[in-house]
């Protein structure tokens, strides 16, 4: 897991926006997933246009967008402290993916 997590972060250095994207597409695309199978009535079929839409939507949009704002946010508020952590409202690996000093 270690080394996974490791590779993660590499690929942040080097390919932020990519990494941001593809992060936000598979936890889009994940989510609906599991909400289709545990959320929504038996008898409906499963609606992959939905999980596709989603999945865009997360790659596209959420990713993007999120890179470049919490960048804003960055150079807004310079230095590395909880209180800004917790200003911005990140916690954990949300804080540490959306993190990133190479804009």
């Amino acid at each position: 897991m270690s080394r996974l997590w490791t590779s993660y972060n590499r690929l942040l250095d080097s390919q932020p926006l990519f990494t941001k994207a593809m992060t936000s597409l598979m936890g889009f695309t994940a989510g609906d997933v599991l909400a289709q199978k545990f959320v929504s009535e038996a008898d409906e079929p499963y609606d992959f246009m939905r999980t596709l839409r989603l999945g865009s939507f997360g790659f596209f949009i959420h990713g993007t967008t999120g890179h470049y704002f919490y960048g804003m946010l960055d150079s807004k508020l310079p230095g590395e402290s909880r209180e800004r952590s917790m200003l911005l409202g990140l916690h954990g690996e949300e804080r540490d993916a959306f993190n990133d000093e190479s804009f």
